[in-house]
């Protein structure tokens, strides 16, 4: 037992260190079966000054260990010492005393008995680093449930992986063994078996990278709104588990008997009778794999992936060589198997000869055809019959908000490296008909008759790289509308939005809220950068004028502006308080106000823009016939009228007077005086012109 150091502040000086540590070696030696007697007599040999509180401490710590030996090292509920708890694979580094303990709000009771229950994103771990030895063979088994669905559609991933040690404890590696990308909670009980071993291997499923010697398993949950419950993570050595206990005499005999029957002759007879090949079926691909499969078996039937019932049956057939696409394994003889889309049971009647006998059928052992002999009469709901259907009758009551349930599911996975385009779903239609029937390559419909949501169609394109501003796009929904030559009928239509009554109702008219909506939905930080965006060439942007609209055409809020050109420099908006207002900028250039009122920059008066009429500041009013040109007029705010050339009098301008002056001695044809005064000579003369002759304007100053 290692000594206990620090168990209380109180415990001082070191002389009572001493004295504990010896205490507890002495414990070390007492028998499982002694009684907390024997520990009290130890404490009663430590020195009277030591803290009694910290040797009920050490007897409580001993206790406690004494049963650590008979809990479960591969059930975390059960033997929660055992795991860790932490957020990254990363943290799975170190000496197993050096990991974070479970935690009890985790630890939880199910179908299963005690395990430990994940709410958040979190990763449940093996504290015990297991020594990869060579030429050694470890199976990791790990098992779960979703106990309650995530909020996202597709349920948040839960991970089952692998971190590989080096000698001092230190991460070099991390292997994710498999993801389970949607599981529900009608799931049940997802297993998962794997074969580990140094230097890989046939039948070997992972191998730790140069350099790893230890190996620890790990359950990860994603997502923050899901439940999932962890039953066991462990690695163990299964080398041995192969060896098998000496035939009894007994057994022999009974295999003997069974030989007897000749029962291979007999199952070849039944299968053959029912037109079937010889025939095996195993419960999950690893089970088909781990077995010596007879060479007269030539087809094998498994009934999932990783469990029977998980949805992902296949038939398997034998083949020379691997096929360079789809679902292979490889059995205990080296023979491969690689799966067949043609199906085995001939209740289902395929075949590739359907032309003309109403079957659907295999073309090619590639594709599901149905070839019809005849016209067929109608039938079926609006006189339409389907070749193949699909159909989920959801009539129980109960289920989990947020779980979805799925009449067909197709999935598809490209990997890092594919250079193909994958596509999970493809829907074709050859329309070689004419006339007046319309034919579609996917029709979707649903039919809302209750209060509960209702979409018929939803394409969701999830980016979940983090990345900021990608290099390649992630489209939702495209439409294309590929054509040659003219359409004077517009009749190609990208999206056509249709609002109408269900057929033959003659209730109240059909009011839609919105022909196209664009929406951030509850995420409110979301941003589109452009709602609507058109590029190409356009003849019309924007059409209304064959609706009939009883309210607005536009409807902007207040403030909301309106580019006029690319750039948004020039903008409308209206602001409730100051009115229509047009800005290059940040300039106001235009305002109209709430009463009409015009106010503007200047105005010019024809197409060069030279004459214009302007307000400026501490100037007044100006009139110029060029922008960089002297006012020809100007009224000041004073109401002092300024001309540039001359003050004209009369309709037909017979009388002018300029602002030009000359300062002289009197004419000797002028009165040397100023009337009513002895002044000698004027101040100033001034030129003007009456019906085209030119006079000066005495003036005196005074």
């Amino acid at each position: 037992m290692a000594n206990l150091q620090n168990v209380s502040p109180q415990l001082d000086p070191a002389a009572n260190f001493a004295r504990l540590n010896a205490a507890i070696a002495e414990a070390a030696k007492v028998s499982q079966k002694a009684d907390q007697a024997g520990l009290n007599l130890l404490a009663s040999r430590v020195d009277t000054k030591a803290d009694k509180s910290g040797l009920d401490l050490v007897a409580s710590v001993v206790a406690s260990r004494r049963v650590d030996a008979t809990r479960s090292l591969t059930r975390p509920g059960d033997g929660p010492l055992a795991f860790t708890l932490v957020s990254s694979p990363a943290d799975l580094a170190g000496d197993a005393a050096s990991l974070p303990d479970l935690t009890a709000p985790v630890l939880t009771f199910g179908d299963d008995g005690r395990a430990v229950q994940l709410s958040s994103p979190a990763i449940v771990g093996m504290r015990r680093a297991v020594p990869i030895e060579p030429d050694r063979v470890y199976r990791l088994r790990a098992a779960f449930r979703r106990r309650a669905n995530s909020a996202d559609p597709s349920n948040d991933t839960v991970r089952v992986g692998i971190v590989w040690l080096s000698q001092a404890h230190l991460v070099i590696g991390t292997t994710v063994v498999q993801d389970f990308t949607a599981t529900n909670v009608s799931d049940g009980r997802r297993l998962v078996l794997k074969t580990l071993a140094r230097g890989g291997g046939e039948g070997v499923d992972h191998a730790p990278p140069p350099g790893g010697v230890y190996a620890r398993a790990y359950v990860q949950s994603y997502g923050s709104t899901g439940l999932v419950s962890v039953e066991i993570i462990d690695i163990e050595d299964v080398t041995d588990a192969t060896l098998l206990p000496a035939i009894s005499t007994d057994a022999i005999a009974r295999i003997g008997a069974l030989e007897s029957h000749s029962l291979p002759g007999r199952v070849a007879s039944l299968e053959s009778a029912v037109s079937n090949p010889l025939s095996r079926t195993f419960a999950s691909i690893s089970d088909a794999a781990a077995e010596h499969i007879d060479p007269a078996i030539q087809t094998v039937h498994v009934l999932g992936n990783v469990s029977a019932g998980d949805g992902r049956a296949h038939w398997f057939k034998r083949v020379e060589e691997e096929p360079d696409v789809g679902l292979t394994f490889t059995d205990q003889d080296g023979q491969i198997w690689a799966e067949t889309d043609q199906t085995i049971d001939p209740a289902f009647r395929f075949s590739s000869d359907v032309q003309g006998t109403e079957l659907l059928g295999i073309d090619g052992q590639s594709f599901f055809v149905y070839r019809e002999a005849t016209t067929p009469a109608l039938a079926g709901r609006n006189g339409v019959e389907s070749v193949g259907r699909f159909q989920l009758n959801a009539q129980y009551t109960g289920g989990n908000f947020g779980q979805t349930r799925k009449a067909l599911h197709s999935y598809a996975t490209a990997g890092a490296n594919t250079s193909d385009f994958i596509w999970s779903f493809l829907s074709e239609l050859d329309n070689h008909a004419g006339g007046t029937t319309e034919n579609t390559a996917g029709y979707f419909q649903a039919r809302k008759r209750g209060h509960g949501a209702t979409w018929a169609l939803v394409a969701e394109a999830m980016d979940l790289t983090a990345q900021a501003d990608p290099a390649r796009a992630m489209v939702a929904f495209e439409v294309d509308v590929v054509a040659n030559g003219t359409d004077a009928h517009f009749n190609r239509m990208g999206l056509h939005i249709v609002a109408r009554r269900p057929a033959g109702s003659t209730g109240p008219a059909c009011v839609a809220g919105h022909g196209i909506k664009v929406d951030s939905s509850t995420d409110t930080s979301a941003v589109f950068r452009y709602a609507y965006t058109a590029v190409g060439n356009i003849e019309r942007g924007l059409d209304l004028s064959g609706a009939d609209i009883t309210e607005y055409a536009i409807s902007l809020a207040a403030n909301q502006r309106i580019a006029v050109e690319e750039t948004g420099v020039r903008h409308l908006s209206y602001d409730p308080d100051a009115g229509l207002l047009y800005h290059i900028t940040d300039d106001l250039i235009v305002r109209i106000d709430n009463n009409g009122a015009a106010y503007v920059a200047a105005v010019k008066f024809e197409s060069t823009g030279q004459r214009q009429l302007s307000y400026e500041a501490g100037v007044g009013l100006v009139y110029r016939v060029q922008d960089d040109g002297a006012p020809a007029l100007r009224v000041n705010d004073f109401g002092d009228l300024f001309a540039g050339r001359a003050v004209i009098f009369g309709d037909s301008g017979q009388i002018r007077l300029s602002g030009t002056t000359n300062v002289g001695a009197a004419s000797a044809l002028l009165a040397a005086n100023k009337p009513g005064s002895n002044q000698a000579a004027p101040a100033v003369w001034l030129e003007g012109e009456i019906n085209g002759t030119q006079v000066w304007v005495p003036a005196w100053a005074g």
